[in-house]
């Protein structure tokens, strides 16, 4: 999987199915990441988050750039870990007050 990301004919849709998948490597995600004009993509930043497997430092900074709806589905998702769902609930409740 980081072999296909590294190629230039990979595209943004090919990136962002790989963001979906579950099974993917921790190192593929960050892999993702590392690429600017993937991440100015909300849908792969958004797959991104909602990955189990995506660490934790670069999920955390990206939950802020994610709109109200998204942010408030991600507090109640019992998918991701408990620091992105904390961290999303407190963004939630900021932006309600």
């Amino acid at each position: 999987s980081a072999a296909v990301l590294k190629s230039p004919k990979t595209r943004d849709a090919d990136a962002e199915s790989i963001a979906n998948m579950k099974n993917v490597s921790e190192d593929v995600l960050r892999t993702i990441t590392f690429r600017r004009d993937w991440m100015h993509r909300y849908g792969i930043m958004r797959a991104i988050v909602r990955n189990p497997r995506s660490p934790i430092d670069v999920t955390l900074s990206l939950i802020l750039r994610l709109n109200a709806k998204d942010q408030k589905a991600l507090s109640g998702d019992r998918n991701v870990p408990d620091a992105v769902r904390a961290c999303a609930r407190r963004e939630v409740a900021r932006k309600e007050a």
